[in-house]
């Protein structure tokens, strides 16, 4: 993500041309933030080794309802940079809480 980041404004103009510039700070935070779904998705297998099926369905959901309420107020004002902003923090959201799960100790059995 870091690459990308750096080189996110020359990677825009050639793929969509100038007039798309504008959507490089977006463009940058789903970068940064797809590292984050990618932690979240390992919490989750985690999760379903153990049979916690319910604690993935549980926390989807509070995240999916986090990311609704973000996005009613952040789009209004930054548009889709906002949708990026909410869908990040929600998911960031889910990354704690699968944190929790190892600072606590899972077992199996």
């Amino acid at each position: 993500a870091g690459v990308g980041i750096g080189v996110a404004t020359a990677l825009i103009s050639v793929m969509y041309g100038a007039d798309f510039h504008g959507m490089v700070p977006t463009f940058c935070v789903l970068l940064f933030t797809s590292g984050v779904a990618v932690v979240a998705a390992v919490g989750a297998t985690v999760m379903y080794t153990f049979g916690w099926q319910g604690g993935v369905l549980w926390m989807a959901g509070v995240a999916c309802l986090g990311n609704l309420a973000l996005d009613f107020i952040l789009i209004p004002s930054i548009g889709a940079l906002g949708a990026a902003i909410a869908n990040g923090a929600a998911q960031g959201g889910v990354c704690e809480e699968y944190g929790k799960l190892g600072k606590v100790g899972v077992r199996g059995g």
